[in-house]
This record gives structure tokens, sequence and C-alpha cells, in this order.
């Protein structure tokens, strides 16, 4: 008799997809760390936001500093950051997040946060809403195109999220 565990395998493929990519090459982690940023425009510097508060806030439920309520705008512009963010922040893959955010909607009318597939539009939006609030890589890397937009003064790091390696 055989014992046989049910395994979905496109689980098993997503899993062993995710731990290619965040383990990536040694060369590469030497030269370079990616971090996971959480920022805000240049006027607005709310407090940092635990764990829990930033699994909420991209969840669409209400989180609130200095009084006012926090705008989660989503990067969706780069897949690999994306990714990093459902897996490390969220917890979450994309199909089950995307559920959570519809069953939130349906449950309990919880308003979706909005997804930006363009980088500039959501810099736009972003420099536009008072509280919003988003996240994006910073590779530290001088011919990366987001070491601009981290150094942008229109633009406040309110603080890492997340750092390769680690």
């Amino acid at each position: 008799m055989e014992l046989r565990l049910p395994v979905n395998i496109s689980h098993v493929i997503q899993a062993i997809t995710l731990i290619l990519l965040l383990s990536g090459n040694n060369a590469m982690a030497d030269e370079e760390k990616m971090r996971l940023l959480l920022i805000t425009k240049s006027e607005y510097k709310p407090l940092p936001l635990n764990r829990n508060e930033l699994r909420r806030l991209f969840l669409g439920m209400p989180v609130y500093r200095e009084g006012k309520k926090l705008s989660p705008l989503i990067n969706k512009s780069e897949g690999f950051c994306y990714q990093v963010f459902l897996q490390s922040i969220i917890g979450m893959s994309e199909k089950r997040y995307e559920r959570a955010l519809l069953s939130g909607f349906y449950r309990q009318g919880i308003a979706s946060p909005i997804i930006y597939e363009d980088m500039n539009a959501l810099l736009s939006e972003l420099k536009k809403q008072e509280s919003s609030i988003t996240f994006l890589f910073d590779h530290s890397d001088a011919n990366s195109g987001n070491a601009d937009i981290t150094n942008d003064k229109n633009l406040n790091v309110v603080q890492e999220i997340w750092i390769s390696g680690k």
C-alpha cells in the first residue's frame, strides 16, 4: 500500500520558481543589494508601518497615520517587485491575493487598492494624493532606472520593507 499526498503541481512549480527567483545568482547578490521601499510624496512623512499594518493597508482595510487614512497604490509595473511584495509582505500568491481583495469587496464592501502597471502613472498619482503610499525597488545601483526614482526630491522613503538576502 502506497501513501500519496494530494499535491497540486501548479503550487509546486510556483514554489520552485519563487525559490529560484529569490535565491538568484550569488555573484549578483554580492554586487547589488535590492531593497523594497515604502514611499510617499515628499511633503507627507508618516511614521513607519508594522507588518500587520502593511498587510491590512494593501488588503484594502483602513490604516491611519496622523489622523489621515493612507491610500495604497499597488505597483505592478515591475513583475519581480510585485512578486517580492506578495510573497514577503502580504504572504500570498498572486491568485490568492486577488481572491482576498475580491472577497473583501463582496463581504465587507472594502474597495481594492488601485493597481498601476505603468511606473510613470504610479509616480504621478503618488505625487498628487496627500496620503498615498506605494512600494518600489531601490536596486542601489547607479545603472538602474529605479536609482533615479528613490533620489527624486518629490518622494519620501518611509521605510525599507524588504532587503535581498535576508
